[in-house]
């Protein structure tokens, strides 16, 4: 008895429909979280994120004070802000997409998607952190840690998240032909 799936492309289709869906899909999210992002940036930048940061400083180092304010993370003369864009939403909707555009069921796309914006949730707020410290005790180096090193770890966590995905659910990119 063979698993039924249920796709939004057939499972036979070509590589290449698929990469053009999932090109669709993330402009198509990335329209949408731009004409949101007034309403749901704040949401996101301050409570969200700079929130959410803020305490996990607290908790690990008490005597900083850290709090935030806004959507700033602070203390002291150390403070990071959490700008638009820096909320990990892009790296969200490319993992969705992606999800989304490979062949596997619904029910794995569902949960998939939503424990992989989890995933990559937590991975944005750790690098919120790890940005304050940085700019705390190397402040030097914040640049490129800021651009280079978390954007990068952002994206590599979620593409390793995807090809985890894509390994359990059975297959690869291209199925072979029975």
């Amino acid at each position: 008895m063979s698993e039924s799936r249920s796709t939004t492309l057939p499972a036979g289709a070509p590589i290449i429909k698929r990469c053009v869906f999932f090109v669709v899909l993330f402009l198509a999210g990335t329209g949408v979280h731009y004409l949101a992002r007034p309403y749901l940036g704040p949401l996101f930048n301050r409570l969200l994120n700079a929130q959410v940061a803020a305490w996990v400083i607290a908790f690990v180092s008490p005597a900083e004070g850290v709090h935030a304010s806004g959507s700033s993370v602070g203390a002291a003369n150390t403070y990071v802000q959490v700008a638009q864009g820096c909320e990990g939403i892009d790296v969200m909707l490319m993992l969705v997409a992606a999800i989304v555009a490979f062949p596997m069921t619904i029910r794995l796309k569902v949960v998939g998607s939503i424990a992989g914006a989890l995933l990559i949730y937590v991975v944005n707020v750790s690098r919120i952190v790890a940005l304050w410290y940085c700019l705390r005790f190397w402040p030097s180096n914040f640049d490129s840690m800021h651009i280079i090193v978390g954007q990068t770890i952002l994206v590599l966590v979620g593409v390793a998240y995807f090809a985890a995905l894509a390994r359990m659910r059975g297959g690869g990119l291209v199925q072979p032909s029975r």
